[in-house]
């Protein structure tokens, strides 16, 4: 079965689990809270209170490596993604004014990118096979590629503009997907930039997954949604998922098919988010 995993907020641990059997594989100490959690193959990254990335090995546990972000005034780690030998995050200074992302090499535990900005704090980070994806705070997402297949820089080569600040964004092939705080779930075609589908959610948008013809996005009020991409511009209502009550802050398509998705609860005065639950769903629960 596929491993997913998860923070678990209030305590300084991130946990493993088996998308099967619902079974706690391992927990990983990571130190201090965790905000952001991300899985790829045989590691997992955890964004860390302390401004500090930590690297872990799936199949024991063992901690790989401590990345610090090293920057001034730098917020927790808001935002993560890895893919192969590759970490980005993603967050700002602790005003939100302005916002960063780092990109490493898990090869070398150093930095290859820096120069990757926005004008307002980043909310989302995804790798993907030709470079990386973000959105921000500023009302805009950006997808950068490579500038040759051989080296990690990137280059910014569309900025998708919002309304209202972009939670989230994932890209698939030659189409993105984008979630934003004004209810509206959007498609891109990446070739051209052109807004390809707007959907109305009726609800602020957190979190969006992307295989093939399938969109999923995850929101305010327990929202959680399944969409059917048919032809150029079109999307149908596949599923309402019914099990979530906070904010769904996140949602993945997993390799088996199935469907994961992490609720918290909405902010308190302290503005402190607490954990809600973590659900995976069966193939059979969506088409």
């Amino acid at each position: 079965s596929a491993g997913i995993a998860s923070r678990w907020e209030g305590m300084h641990y991130a946990g493993v689990w088996d998308a099967g059997s619902g079974e706690l594989l391992r927990s990983l100490d990571c130190e201090t809270y965790v905000w952001s959690v991300a899985v790829d193959g045989e590691r997992a990254a955890c964004g860390c209170h302390d401004a500090t990335i930590r690297v872990f090995a799936l199949d024991d546990g063992a901690k790989l490596c401590s990345l610090p972000i090293e920057l001034p005034g730098a917020s927790p780690v808001w935002a993560i993604s890895i893919r192969g030998v590759e970490v980005a995050c993603g967050g700002g200074d602790i005003a939100g004014a302005a916002g960063g992302v780092r990109l490493w090499s898990l090869e070398t535990c150093r930095v290859t990118e820096r120069r990757l900005e926005h004008c307002g704090f980043v909310t989302c980070v995804s790798l993907d096979a030709r470079g990386l994806s973000t959105a921000s705070c500023d009302h805009t997402a950006r997808v950068w590629r490579r500038v040759a297949p051989a080296r990690i820089t990137q280059r910014c080569i569309l900025t998708l503009h919002h309304p209202a600040p972009v939670t989230s964004i994932q890209v698939d092939g030659y189409t993105a997907a984008t979630g934003c705080e004004d209810g509206v779930l959007r498609t891109w075609d990446v070739s051209s930039g052109d807004c390809t589908r707007q959907i109305s959610v009726g609800v602020a948008v957190q979190s969006v997954a992307l295989c093939g013809d399938l969109l999923v996005c995850g929101g305010w009020e327990g929202t959680l949604s399944a969409w059917s991409l048919e032809g150029a511009h079109d999307a149908s209502r596949a599923a309402d998922l019914d099990a979530h009550l906070g904010i769904v802050c996140g949602v993945a398509i997993l390799p088996s098919g199935q469907l994961a998705s992490l609720e918290t609860e909405a902010p308190t005065r302290a503005n402190v988010f607490s954990l809600g639950k973590l659900c995976v769903w069966e193939p059979h629960a969506r088409p």
